[in-house]
């Protein structure tokens, strides 16, 4: 316990902003509340981690929230509080981008006394009971109101070394592409058990349908981590949490437990795979790599096409294995330019004729059998007829290659989305690597899917 006292003492004072970003943090938050009461018709209110005091270094950023009366009707809501966050952006020196939740809000990212801010301004309802809120964000300023309320200083600091632990892990944020834990999850941990090292030690024996209790309510989340919200007992703070995220942080705390080090709370960024790495692990697998390209629409919200993206690449193992091929895995990645699809196919090679049992010689659908396959090969095996049929592709890239050349409608009907319909550039084989050369980005998601392990032995 003497080491893990001083790694994490010492991990503290790496999650610790410093005082000169504390000052600019405080200036910037009452500027943006300076510009929000020139206006009227709603409450401005701070949210989010810089206000709760749970910001990690090096994050400037702010949430602003703009309260209107609940009897102001929706469409109401969205367009006054538009205009008034695009005025208070302006107001600070910044360009406004509306971007879209349950509605639609405006963020901007601006200079402030020589330091570069990240400000959210979001319209919502100024409602007195959280359990009956009008829209989604509605909660968020009872979190806070919550959050500070019941953590102490000391605890804001246990906050950050948590964050920044998920966050080194891989498990960090609510958002689509990572379904993990988010900062109001971490928060929550550290109100419940009241430090990092209680956290660490209570998910070291975390698995799937985990639950963590801050009242008695008793309603029941088939989820692989349940905490309820302690402002609305409806509703699951950990709901976004993947199983994936849920054993990765848990395997990260048995691992800090049994071996403390300061390399669990690193802010560098993970190294991608060389190509030659990437070769050596795909030819040490004996599997037959794809990898998938796809323009990536404009507009479209990332976590949309992670949702989305996942969707295809299960309904691409369902039509594979229609094919004759066997999937053994697969993860996307989507980046500023394009989505990448990556599979690995453990049967990529069938023969061209298929075998089918059809029925007994005995029975009465025998002539229809016959009929149907009057020009196929029939026999029999014992007393069951036997037909032989021809698939239409023997191997998995010309496969692909016709299923992206169908159209719209069509691939639709088989589950893949408009914003995959476009026809990728494909990859297979050792030409994965060709993509991958100037391709950093592509090989730290080839990294982090060939080394995910979640065997809490080592595997």
């Amino acid at each position: 316990m003497a080491v893990t006292g001083k790694v994490i003492k010492a991990a503290l004072k790496k999650v610790e902003p410093s005082e000169v970003e504390k000052k600019a943090m405080e200036a910037f938050k009452a500027r943006a509340l300076s510009a929000a009461h020139k206006l009227s018709g709603f409450k401005p209110q701070l949210c989010g981690s810089a206000e709760k005091g749970t910001w990690l270094p090096g994050k400037l950023e702010i949430d602003l929230f703009l309260l209107f009366p609940t009897s102001l009707e929706r469409k109401g809501l969205e367009k006054q509080g538009l205009e008034a966050a695009k005025k208070i952006i302006k107001a600070l020196k910044g360009k406004p981008i509306v971007a879209y939740a349950e509605h639609p809000y405006a963020r901007s990212s601006l200079n402030f006394s020589g330091r570069k801010f990240e400000i959210d301004v979001v319209p919502a309802y100024e409602i007195s009971d959280p359990s009956a809120i009008q829209s989604a964000v509605d909660r968020t300023p009872h979190h806070v109101v919550f959050v500070k309320k019941n953590l102490s200083k000391e605890q804001e600091a246990e906050v950050r070394l948590l964050k920044q632990f998920c966050k080194t892990a891989g498990c960090y944020g609510a958002d689509l592409k990572t379904q993990g834990f988010s900062g109001y999850l971490c928060e929550l941990l550290i109100v419940k058990f009241g430090s990092f090292s209680s956290v660490i030690k209570a998910a070291a024996g975390w698995s799937a349908g985990a639950k963590v209790s801050l009242s008695n309510s008793q309603k029941q989340f088939h989820t692989p981590l349940t905490i309820i919200d302690p402002v609305d007992s409806n509703r699951n703070v950990a709901a976004a949490v993947s199983p994936q995220s849920l054993y990765t942080f848990s395997k990260a705390c048995s691992a800090f437990l049994k071996i403390p080090s300061i390399k669990y709370f690193s802010s560098d960024p993970a190294k991608p795979y060389s190509v030659k790495e990437v070769k050596r692990a795909i030819s040490s697998r004996g599997t037959r790599p794809y990898l998938f390209l796809f323009p990536k629409p404009k507009n479209i919200l990332d976590d949309v096409l992670y949702t989305q993206g996942r969707k295809t690449l299960r309904n691409l193992e369902k039509l594979l294995s229609a094919a004759g091929f066997s999937f053994h895995s697969g993860d996307i990645f989507v980046s500023p330019t394009d989505i990448s699809f990556f599979l690995e196919i453990s049967v990529w090679s069938v023969p061209r004729i298929i075998k089918h049992k059809g029925p007994s010689i005995y029975s009465k659908q025998s002539k229809d059998f016959l009929n149907h396959y009057s020009k196929n090969r029939l026999w029999i095996e014992g007393d069951d007829w036997f037909v032989e049929t021809e698939r239409a592709h023997t191997a998995p890239l010309p496969f692909f290659k016709y299923l992206f050349s169908l159209s719209q409608e069509k691939l639709s009907q088989k589950g893949i989305p408009s914003n995959f319909s476009k026809t990728p550039k494909i990859f297979s084989g050792i030409n994965i690597l060709k993509p991958l050369e100037k391709r950093e980005d592509l090989r730290l998601f080839l990294r982090n899917y060939f080394e995910t392990n979640f065997n809490p032995y080592g595997g």
